[in-house]
C-alpha cells in the first residue's frame, strides 16, 4: 500500500480493489456455511471464504499460479530465463497482497500505528528485491532499480492519471498545499544525488580513485542519515502536527463513497503478511540470480533491467489503483499513489539501503552514473512544474508520458549496445581476445571472456617457458591483425593493433574514462574508473602519432578510431599518483619472452631471469615478481623495488620491479637432503636410539604386511600413486633406517608386482598420449565420459601429481 495524499494511510481509501465477482458459500437454507454452529464446519468454510475474498480483490492474482512454478523453476534450476520470467511474474500478484494485507492490518491499528505500518511496508517489495541484490554484491540493480521505482511513479503512473481522468474531465484539482510538499521533497532527494555526482566530478583527477570513492561512500553515509531525519519529520508533520492537511478525504471518497469493510482480522492480516512477505523474498532471490545470465543471453544492460523491468514487479497493481481512482476524479488519491511512493523511495529505501550495504560491507552509494542523475533530476523538475497549481489535464499527462517514453527509449538504445562480457560462474572477470569481424569496421579489443569461449579465438605462433604470443584476425592473410605478447609477471596488458579500431570492454562497467597529459612524445594516456571503483590506467602508442581518439560510448565499451596502428597497454591503478608515476615511466615498453640462467656454487645457488623486450625498449620495463622472488633479490634487483603491489589470484601480493634482468639468491640450500628425516637445523638424521628403533620396527612389521596390490590398482592414478609412494617409503625405511634388508624383502616383491602394473601400463585406466596439446593423460574420462574422473586427469589437473614418482625413487634408491 502506497501513501494517500503523500503520506501513509489508515483506511481503504487509496485501495480501490479491482475486485473479481465473487459468491459465498451457502448452505441451501441461504445461511453462510461460515456462520454454521459447528466449528469443524464454520472454520474450514470460514478459511475458504476469506482466501477466496482475497485473491478476488485484484484481477492480478490469477498471477499467482507463477509463484509456485517460479520458485520450482529456481530450485531445479530451470534455464535462468525462464526462471526470471516466472518469478517476474510471480512477484506481480505477490505486490498487490501484500498491500492489502499491509491495508487490512493497518486499519485496525489506528491512524499513527497504521500509518507507521504502510511507511514500512509501503514499498516492501521493491525494498526485498533491493536487499538480495546488495546482498549479492549488484550494486548497479539496486541503483537502477531505485531510480527506475521513482521515475516510473511520477512519470508513468502520474501521466496515466492526468491523461486518463483529463480525458473525463476537462480539469481535475488536488490538494496543492500537500502536492507541493511533496515536491519539496522530491527535490531534496534529487540534490542528494546531484551532491555526490558533482563532487566526484570535481575530486577527479586531484585524488587516487579508492581515496575518493571512500570520500563518497562517506558522504553518502551521512547523506543518508540526514535523508531519514527527514522522512521521520514527515511522518510526525503527516501523522501529528499537521493532519488536518492530510485528512481532508480520510472517512470518505470526494464522491461520498464509504470505506470498504475490512476482510482480514488483525491476526489473519498479520500471518498473511509474514508469509507473503517471505514468498516475495524467495521470488526475489531467484529473480536476482538470473540476471547475470539474461544480461549475457538477451543482450540488455543490468541498468535497464533495473530501471524499467524491475519497477513494474512491485507497482503494477497499485499503478491500476492510481488509474482507477484518477478516473473517478479522486486526483488527491492518484498523487498520493504516485508522488507519494516515489517519495518513499527516495527518503526512506534508498538511504536505509545505504545503510544497510554500511552494515554489510557492500559499497551502496548516493553516486549514481550521470546520465541517470540527470534523468532524475530533470524528471523531478517538470513534474515539480505540473503539479504547482493543483490542477491538471490530460496534455499533462501527455507531457510526462512523453519524457517517461524518451526515458525508456534512450536506456533501451543504451542496453542494446551493451554485449554479455564474462561468465557468472568466474569469481573474477578473465582477460582473454575478443572476435574480429570481418568487415571494414571490424573491431578488436581487450575484453572480458570466460576462457571456453577465448581458447577458439586466437592462434598462438612463438611460446616458450614463461611466454606466448597470440594473433587475432578475421581470417587468414588478413592485413588487420591483432597481437597479445603474454608473458608471466608483465606489468601491462598489452595489445597491438594494426589497422583496426580499439575497443576495450568491461562486464564491471566503466564509470569514467578521462584523457590525461600525454606521458611521453607520442603516448595517449587515459584514466579508467569501473563501477567498483577500481582505477584503472590505459596508455595508446600510436605508431605515427594518431590520436586513436577514444571514448567513452556506453558503460561497457570504449571505442576508438578506426584504421588504427599502435600499441595499447591497460593497468590496474590500487597506488593512486604514486602507482600513476610507476606505470608513466614504463609505458609503452612491454616483455615478449624470458629465460632463466642458473648455477650452484657449494651451498649457495644463484639464477637470474632475463626478460626480452618490445616497444619502447630504451624504457625501464615493469614486472611483477612474487613474495619468493622478492625474498631472494640480490641487493642490485632489490634497489629496483617499487611501492606498487598487486594481489594474485593464489600465490600472494606481487610488487612491480624495475628490471630487464632479476638476480636472485638462495644462500642456503640443503644439499645434504636424502629421503631420510631432515630439518634445515638438525639436517638428515638416519640414526635412531633402541627403543625408537624397536617401535617403528613393530609398526613398520604390520604395515608391510598390508594387500599392497588391493591398495594401489585403482581407478584413479591419483590415489594409486599415493599408495605407491607410501609402501615404497615403508619399505625404504626397513631397508636404509632400520638396516634391516631381509625384513625389507618381504614388502619388495609383493610392492614390485604392484608397481609392475603402472611401469607396463595395465591399471584400470592406462595411461595416454594426447596429441591435441601433446601430453600423457589419465584414459579414465574417454573411457568413462565423466569429465570429473580422476579429479579432471583428462584434462590436465593434478598432472602428474601422484604418479608415484617419489615411490619409484625410493625403489631406485634400495637399488630395485
Amino acid at each position: 500500500m502506497h501513501p494517500v495524499n503523500g503520506g501513509p494511510t489508515t483506511g481503504h481509501a487509496a485501495d480501490e480493489h479491482t475486485s473479481l465477482l465473487s459468491q459465498p458459500l451457502h448452505r441451501s437454507d441461504s445461511r453462510p456455511l461460515w456462520k454454521d454452529e459447528r466449528p469443524y464446519v464454520a472454520w474450514p468454510a470460514q478459511f475458504l471464504h476469506k482466501s477466496w475474498q482475497v485473491l478476488a480483490s485484484n484481477y492480478v492474482n490469477v498471477l499467482l499460479v507463477f509463484v509456485p512454478l517460479g520458485i520450482i523453476a529456481g530450485a531445479i534450476h530451470w534455464p535462468p530465463t525462464v526462471i526470471f520470467i516466472l518469478n517476474f511474474l510471480a512477484i506481480i500478484p505477490l505486490a498487490s497482497l501484500l498491500s492489502f494485507a499491509t491495508e487490512e492490518l493497518s486499519v485496525k491499528l489506528g491512524q499513527t500505528l497504521g500509518g507507521l505500518l504502510n511507511a514500512t511496508f509501503g514499498n516492501a517489495v521493491e525494498l526485498i528485491v533491493s536487499i538480495v541484490a546488495l546482498k549479492n554484491g549488484e550494486i548497479r540493480i539496486v541503483q537502477s532499480s531505485m531510480l527506475g521505482s521513482i521515475l516510473s511513479n511520477i512519470l508513468l503512473v502520474l501521466g496515466c492519471c492526468f491523461f486518463i481522468g483529463g480525458v473525463t474531465h476537462p480539469q481535475q484539482h488536488f490538494n496543492e498545499t500537500v502536492a507541493s510538499t511533496m515536491s519539496s521533497l522530491m527535490a531534496v532527494s534529487s540534490a542528494s544525488l546531484i551532491i555526490p555526482a558533482t563532487l566526484y566530478a570535481v575530486m577527479r583527477g586531484t585524488n587516487a580513485s579508492d581515496e575518493k570513492e571512500d570520500k563518497i561512500l562517506l558522504l553518502s553515509h551521512g547523506t543518508a542519515v540526514i535523508l531519514l531525519v527527514i522522512y521521520v519529520m514527515y511522518l510526525v508533520f503527516q501523522l501529528k502536527t499537521h493532519t488536518q492537511l492530510f485528512d481532508e478525504e480520510s472517512e470518505t471518497g470526494e464522491d461520498g463513497e464509504a470505506k470498504e469493510a475490512e476482510i482480514l482480522s488483525p491476526p489473519s492480516a498479520a500471518v498473511a503478511l509474514v508469509i507473503i512477505t517471505v514468498a516475495v523474498a524467495v521470488c526475489a532471490e531467484y529473480l536476482v540470480d538470473s540476471i547475470d545470465s539474461i544480461v549475457e543471453t538477451v543482450h540488455i544492460s543490468k541498468t535497464f533491467i533495473g530501471l524499467i523491468l524491475l519497477p513494474i514487479v512491485g507497482n503494477a497493481a497499485e499503478h491500476v489503483t492510481a488509474c482507477v481512482v484518477a478516473y473517478k476524479d479522486k486526483m488527491d488519491l492518484a498523487i498520493g499513489v504516485a508522488i507519494g511512493s516515489s517519495m518513499q523511495i527516495a527518503l526512506l529505501v534508498t538511504p536505509f539501503l545505504v545503510i544497510l550495504g554500511w552494515i554489510m560491507g557492500q559499497p551502496m552509494t548516493l553516486h549514481f552514473e550521470t546520465f541517470e542523475t540527470v534523468v532524475f533530476f530533470l524528471s523531478v523538475l517538470v513534474t515539480n512544474y505540473l503539479i504547482a497549481d493543483g490542477k491538471s489535464n490530460y496534455l499533462e499527462g501527455a507531457m510526462l508520458l512523453g519524457l517517461y517514453i524518451i526515458i525508456a527509449l534512450a536506456f533501451t538504445v543504451l542496453s542494446v549496445s551493451i554485449l554479455p562480457l564474462a561468465s557468472p560462474l568466474l569469481d573474477e572477470p578473465q582477460i582473454a581476445i575478443s572476435s574480429v569481424s570481418p568487415t571494414p569496421n571490424s573491431t578488436a579489443a581487450i575484453t572480458q571472456y570466460p576462457p571456453s569461449q577465448a581458447s577458439n579465438l586466437a592462434k598462438p605462433d612463438t611460446s616458450g617457458a614463461f611466454s606466448i604470443n597470440a594473433h587475432l584476425a578475421p581470417q587468414v592473410g588478413s592485413q588487420s591483425v591483432i597481437t597479445y605478447p603474454l608473458v608471466q609477471g608483465m606489468g601491462f596488458i598489452t595489445a597491438i593493433y594494426r589497422n583496426l579500431m580499439p575497443s576495450i570492454q568491461s562486464a564491471v562497467f566503466f564509470r569514467s574514462l578521462v584523457k590525461s597529459p600525454q606521458t611521453g612524445s607520442g603516448i595517449f594516456k587515459y584514466q579508467l574508473t569501473l563501477e567498483d571503483g577500481k582505477s584503472w590506467l590505459l596508455y595508446a602508442i600510436p605508431n605515427n602519432g594518431q590520436d586513436p581518439q577514444l571514448q567513452l560510448v556506453s558503460s561497457s565499451q570504449i571505442q576508438g578510431t578506426r584504421g588504427w596502428n599502435g600499441t595499447i597497454q591497460v593497468s590496474h591503478n590500487n597506488a593512486g599518483q604514486a602507482g600513476e608515476t610507476i606505470y608513466d615511466i614504463s609505458a609503452g615498453v612491454y616483455p615478449i619472452g624470458g629465460n632463466v640462467v642458473a648455477g650452484v656454487s657449494g651451498a649457495t645457488g644463484t639464477y637470474r631471469l632475463g626478460w626480452t623486450k618490445g616497444g619502447v625498449t630504451s624504457k625501464k620495463l615493469l614486472m611483477f615478481a612474487l613474495p619468493h622472488h622478492v625474498a631472494t633479490f640480490d641487493s642490485v634487483t632489490a634497489s629496483q623495488k617499487t611501492n606498487l603491489r598487486l594481489q594474485t589470484t593464489s600465490k600472494g601480493i606481487a610488487t612491480a620491479v624495475y628490471a630487464d634482468i632479476w638476480t636472485l639468491v638462495e644462500p642456503s640450500l640443503p644439499i645434504d637432503m636424502t629421503f631420510a628425516p631432515w630439518t634445515p637445523n638438525l639436517k638428515t638424521k638416519s640414526t635412531f636410539s633402541t627403543n625408537a628403533a624397536n617401535i617403528i620396527k613393530q609398526v613398520a612389521a604390520s604395515e608391510v604386511s598390508q594387500n599392497m596390490n588391493a591398495q594401489t590398482y585403482l581407478d584413479s592414478m591419483y590415489f594409486s600413486g599415493k599408495a605407491l609412494s607410501k609402501f615404497a617409503m615403508i619399505v625404504y625405511t626397513i631397508h636404509d633406517l632400520l638396516h634391516e634388508p631381509d625384513f625389507a624383502a618381504m614388502g619388495l616383491e609383493q610392492l614390485k608386482g604392484a608397481f609392475a602394473k603402472f611401469v607396463t601400463n595395465q591399471q584400470i585406466y592406462p595411461l595416454v598420449y594426447d596429441s591435441k596439446w601433446g601430453g600423457i593423460v589419465s584414459s579414465a574420462t574417454y573411457q568413462s565420459k565423466d569429465p570429473n574422473q580422476d579429479f579432471g586427469n583428462t584434462y590436465y589437473n593434478d598432472h602428474h601429481f601422484h604418479y608415484g614418482k617419489d615411490g619409484r625413487a625410493n625403489l631406485e634408491k634400495i637399488n630395485i
